[in-house]
């Protein structure tokens, strides 16, 4: 009976845990706005704009060249 507690205790501990999350790359746009019309460039679109998540991250808005 105590085996069969230490199973059922060990599965639920291995259900809890969390899921590791990684990122990679980096959290800024480096070289700000020129940075961001050389990626908007690279995926063949134009750079119409900038935006900037808290104090860590930013990313550029691009959009299909030509299109309004």
């Amino acid at each position: 009976m105590k085996k069969i507690l230490w199973l059922l205790f060990l599965l639920l501990l291995a259900g809890c845990a969390a899921p590791l999350t990684t990122f990679t790359g980096d959290a800024k746009i480096k070289g700000g706005p020129s940075g961001c019309e050389a990626k908007c460039n690279e995926w063949a679109m134009e750079r119409v704009g900038m935006v900037a998540w808290g104090e860590y991250t930013d990313g550029c808005i691009c959009k299909k060249k030509g299109s309004p």
